[in-house]
This record gives structure tokens, C-alpha cells and sequence, in this order.
């Protein structure tokens, strides 16, 4: 009979026992399970890959939501669709990427690529400031660091096209210029940047008062000397010589050419001389 109780006893104690290796197995595998969790959205966007792919493109990620995943537990791999919003001072990307990671022994889940999956959109910002860009044009033009600009103001054409209207100006020892330019802002969708062409123009100068201002000159074999004054924005010549020689002055006028509106014309017995007022000098055109 006590063998009997004996046998029961330890068949009941191998059962408990056996119970109590399962629970064992059974917290193993969820620590293992919870070892290996896949990245975040979170984690995703800011991997040092990821960041490095839009830093590439001078980009930085302001929001990304995923479409859809799939993990693969067999090959250890994650495939993550996501909607990202990237931007810079002057665009929006716009775009789907999918981003691959990996499960690794040591280290655990880590980013192994990104790129761009279907179409990706550059969008213009809102409030870009066209100040620069529209500077650069005017330098390009006029080769001048030396004046103040204004934008007075922008007009949208359309999503990508703006005319911007700005005020240059441009202050010198004999004359200042006062510049209204018209610009041409035009955005690019498939390299997210912009341009600016500056197509029109409307200018006037004011002239410092001088007296007797002496301009000398040579032009092919020819010596042109001017003695010019200048009051209350009014210009007159005093004298003209050529070679020493002093012309007797007819007139003086302001020039009608297109290319030199800035230009005034000495009509004297034998010909004429035409001459250009700059910011700090006078220029003998002929």
C-alpha cells in the first residue's frame, strides 16, 4: 500500500514539474519575441540612413505616416511603406518611400535602405522669401554690389510662377538711381528649385549738384575735355575742348537712345560729343 502511495506521488510531482518547465519555455519565447520587435515610425524617420538620404537632398523630414508594412519573420526582414513630408527653405517634397530593415543576432532591427517608390512631388513654399534670389538677378545683370533693394510687391501667375515687382537703389557721388525691375519667379516641381529672370525695367536719376566738374577723356586719337555743373537736378556743360582746342557749344540735350537713356549729347560747331552720367563718374561715350 505505501508503495502504492509512493509511485502516485511522484507520478503527481513529474506532472507539476513538467507543468512548471512549460511556464519556463513559455517566458523565454515572449522575451525573445519582445527582443526582436520591429522599428517604430518614429525609429524609422530619424535612422541616421534615413536622415543621410534626405540630408543628400537637402531636405529635412517634417512628418512621415505609413501606408502599409510587411515583415517577413522567416527572413528577417522588414518592409515599411511610408508618406513623408520633407522640406527646405524654399520646397516641400512630397513622396512614398519604402525603407528596409533587417533583424541582426547583435544589434537588433536596423535600417538597410531607403528610396523613392512611385512618385515623388517638390512643391514651392508658401512663404518663400524671393529677396535673395531676386538680388542675384539683378547682380547678374548689372554686375553692381553697391545698392538697396526692395520687393514691393509679388503677384502669383500660377502654382509654380510668381512676378515679383522691386525697388533698386542705387546711390553715387554725381547721380542716384532709383530702379523699378519686374522679375520672373518661376518654380521648378522636378528639382525643387527656383529661378528668377529679370525681364523689365523702368528707371529715373537724380543728379547731385557740382560745380564745374572736369572730365577728360581719350577716345582713338582724340582728347575730349568737359567742364560740367549741376543744380537742382539740372545739368549744363560750360566747356568743351578737344585737344586743347575749346569748341564752341550749340546745345546740350538729352540723349533719346534706348540703350543709354542716362545720356545727355554736346552739339557744338564741328559735331557732337555724347557723355553718361554713372554713380561716381561721368562717361564720354563718343
Amino acid at each position: 500500500m505505501k508503495r502504492h502511495v509512493f509511485l502516485l506521488l511522484t507520478v503527481i510531482g513529474s506532472i507539476i514539474c513538467g507543468c512548471g518547465n512549460n511556464a519556463d519555455d513559455s517566458i523565454i519565447n515572449t522575451n525573445t519575441d519582445a527582443s526582436i520587435e520591429i522599428l517604430s515610425i518614429d525609429e524609422l524617420q530619424n535612422d541616421e540612413k534615413v536622415i543621410e538620404y534626405f540630408n543628400d537632398l537637402n531636405m529635412t523630414i517634417i512628418s512621415a505616416e505609413l501606408e502599409k508594412r510587411k515583415t517577413d519573420e522567416e527572413t528577417g526582414y522588414d518592409y515599411a511603406y511610408l508618406n513623408i513630408v520633407a522640406e527646405n527653405e524654399s520646397a516641400k517634397l512630397v513622396g512614398e518611400y519604402e525603407i528596409t530593415s533587417c533583424f541582426y543576432d547583435i544589434g537588433g532591427w536596423q535600417v538597410d535602405n531607403i528610396r523613392s517608390e512611385g512618385a515623388r512631388e517638390y512643391q514651392p513654399q508658401e512663404n518663400y522669401d524671393y529677396l535673395p534670389i531676386v538680388n542675384a538677378s539683378y547682380l547678374e545683370y548689372y554686375k553692381d554690389p553697391e545698392y538697396e533693394l526692395e520687393i514691393v510687391s509679388t503677384q502669383k501667375i500660377s502654382v509654380s510662377q510668381y512676378k515679383v515687382n522691386a525697388i533698386i537703389r542705387d546711390q553715387g557721388t554725381i547721380s542716384d538711381y532709383v530702379v523699378e525691375g519686374y522679375y520672373d519667379v518661376v518654380f521648378n516641381s522636378k528639382l525643387g528649385t527656383w529661378k528668377c529672370d529679370y525681364y523689365q525695367n523702368h528707371y529715373g536719376v537724380a543728379l547731385h549738384d557740382v560745380n564745374k566738374l572736369k572730365i577728360t577723356q581719350q577716345i582713338g586719337d582724340k582728347i575730349y575735355t568737359l567742364y560740367i555743373s549741376i543744380k537742382n537736378g539740372e545739368l549744363s556743360v560750360n566747356q568743351l575742348f578737344i585737344n586743347q582746342e575749346e569748341m564752341k557749344i550749340q546745345s546740350v540735350y538729352k540723349s533719346q537712345s534706348p540703350v543709354y537713356n542716362d545720356a545727355w549729347v554736346v552739339s557744338y560747331y564741328k559735331g557732337r560729343v555724347s557723355f553718361r552720367t554713372q554713380r561716381d563718374e561721368i562717361t564720354i561715350l563718343s
